[in-house]
């Protein structure tokens, strides 16, 4: 996804209850929500590689 100019016209418009992602442990699964109406701009990349980030704390990433 690329997204550009000052209007940011290619992003991808959400809603509050807009699915982000789904995030799958070997016995649940759960969705996240936008939770806000606004425009994805970004994807990250290095969640797709490294999915455990998201059980790592901010300050050890810095």
């Amino acid at each position: 996804m690329k997204v550009t100019g000052k209007r940011k016209r290619n992003a991808q418009h959400l809603q509050e209850n807009s699915a982000l992602c789904k995030v799958c442990t070997s016995s649940n699964s759960f969705v996240v929500r936008c939770c806000v109406k606004g425009s994805l701009l970004e994807i990250n990349d290095r969640l797709i590689k490294q999915p455990d980030l998201l059980n790592t704390s901010v300050s050890i990433l810095f």
